[in-house]
């Protein structure tokens, strides 16, 4: 998508924004407030994609009936746990009880439960 007169929209100030920021040579970025805003102007013809994260679009692709959510990705967004300095028990704690939700399939079964669409377990 990174060629010159592509127009990809991103929600002003996101992860999706800064990297691409960091990333694209030739494609213009079009920063919108709100997603509804970016949800009209794909419906309108007005960007030639919507950038995110993939369980976001996967969600909102049938509010914008023909587009489709391309294959592939541009960067991960991992999602972790945060515990004061100095609390090495708390840290151990949070850090076996992750390990242990991936290592028996907690976490891989909440996805299924829940259909969340996109999403993948970290090995």
């Amino acid at each position: 998508m990174d060629h010159p007169g592509i127009r990809i929209a991103v929600p002003r100030g996101d992860g999706s924004d800064l990297r691409l920021t960091k990333m694209l040579k030739n494609a213009e970025l079009v920063r919108m407030d709100g997603v509804a805003a970016i949800l009209e102007m794909v419906r309108a013809g007005q960007v030639d994609a919507y950038a995110g994260p993939r369980p976001v679009l996967l969600g909102l692709s049938a509010q914008a009936p023909g587009s489709r959510v391309l294959d592939g990705n541009f960067g991960e967004i991992a999602y972790v746990a945060m515990v004061p300095k100095g609390h090495e028990r708390r840290n151990a704690y949070v850090s076996e009880f992750i390990e242990e939700a991936k290592g028996s399939g907690l976490v891989q079964q909440t996805i299924i439960h829940y259909g969340l669409k996109g999403v993948e377990a970290a090995q």
